[in-house]
């Protein structure tokens, strides 16, 4: 469900919450204390509706940006062709969760990115490790070859951060990665993670050169 329908039915209940309140105050609390045909009847009334009218001024605001920037899953769909490309060596490894919510924000990132300040990418000879490392709990994953002309400016090659028992130069992507870089798709299944056989001859390619 899209995060500004989310806002809305939040909005909505926003509405029957506070009425709730006005009819619960009404009928017990300004009866218990004789408020009724008196100047706090009035008074609480007045601050209700200004609630009323606070609610539904940032309702409409929270809705209407959030629905500016909504993306419809084709719409991102669109934005990949889906070939693969020998001349792409970077990839990206997202769980199925992962990949939902790149589809739908249209930007591809993950927790450990948010917390390390770059994309964390593998090359095709660094994929299988990567899975065997951080996926393994998996029972599907989402594999993406990128698209190297679109990524090589905000793209280096750096030791692991932070240190782990890896070595070798990793692909650190610096900015937002969006999912218009995306050149292929995999939907990788849990058979120790079968990586699709183009990737394999590439890594045979590379390993040559």
């Amino acid at each position: 469900m899209p995060y500004w329908l989310n806002l809305f039915l939040i909005w909505i209940f926003g509405f029957f919450a506070l009425l709730s309140f006005d009819l619960f105050v009404e009928a017990f609390i300004f009866q218990w204390l004789a408020w009724n045909g008196t100047n706090k009847n009035d008074w609480f009334f007045v601050l209700w509706w200004g609630l009323v009218a606070v609610w539904t001024l940032y309702g409409f605001f929270r809705i209407h940006t959030e629905w500016k920037t909504f993306k419809p899953k084709s719409d991102c769909l669109r934005n990949f062709n889906d070939e693969f490309a020998m001349q792409n060596t970077a990839y990206k490894v997202l769980t199925l969760k992962e990949w939902d919510q790149a589809q739908v924000s249209g930007q591809i990132i993950t927790e450990l990115d948010q917390n390390d300040g770059f994309i964390h990418l593998s090359t095709a000879t660094q994929l299988t490790a990567t899975l065997a490392l951080y996926f393994s709990s998996e029972k599907e994953a989402v594999l993406l070859q990128l698209e190297q002309s679109k990524i090589s400016t905000n793209l280096k090659y750096e030791l692991p951060i932070p240190p782990s028992e890896r070595s070798g130069a990793f692909p650190h992507f610096y900015g937002n990665l969006n999912t218009n870089t995306v050149s292929k798709v995999w939907r990788l299944s849990r058979n120790a993670f079968e990586v699709p056989i183009e990737i394999l001859l590439q890594a045979e390619e590379n390993i040559k050169q």
